[in-house]
């Protein structure tokens, strides 16, 4: 009794506040922001899948995982393709949390011009 009487007392103390945080890939300079995504977990869910958004000619660079749950720390994944975060915890864990998930990419180098070249668009931009 007294374990779960410290868990409310430390919760009531940080207002939630504390998270864990997972970094997959690096945050280069010249990356950019392409999906951001938040949730929550419900008492009794123990595993979500979050599949991330990369346009086209895009590289994913970084991913950042932060996770409220001032009671357990889950296992998190990241899977490349298809570009998606997997949050599990285990079957006798405290798993009412909130999560954040920012993903980061940087253009493919002469991709646009491709592009452009696939769309007929001849250099001429007008409006």
């Amino acid at each position: 009794m007294s374990i779960i009487r410290f868990y409310l007392v430390l919760l009531a103390v940080t207002g939630g506040a504390l998270a864990e945080i997972w970094e997959f890939g690096v945050d280069a300079p010249g990356s950019m922001i392409v999906d951001h995504k938040q949730g929550d977990f419900s008492l009794f869910e123990k595993t979500k899948e979050v599949r991330l958004k990369v346009p086209r000619c895009f590289v994913m660079e970084y991913v950042r995982v932060e996770v409220h749950n001032p009671v357990s720390i889950p296992t998190v994944r990241y899977t490349k393709i298809p570009h998606a975060i997997t949050i599990s915890y285990k079957s006798l864990q405290y798993s009412a949390s909130t999560y954040s998930v920012i993903a980061k990419a940087a253009r493919k180098p002469g991709c646009f011009n491709q592009l452009d070249f696939e769309l007929g668009y001849k250099g001429k931009y007008t409006i």
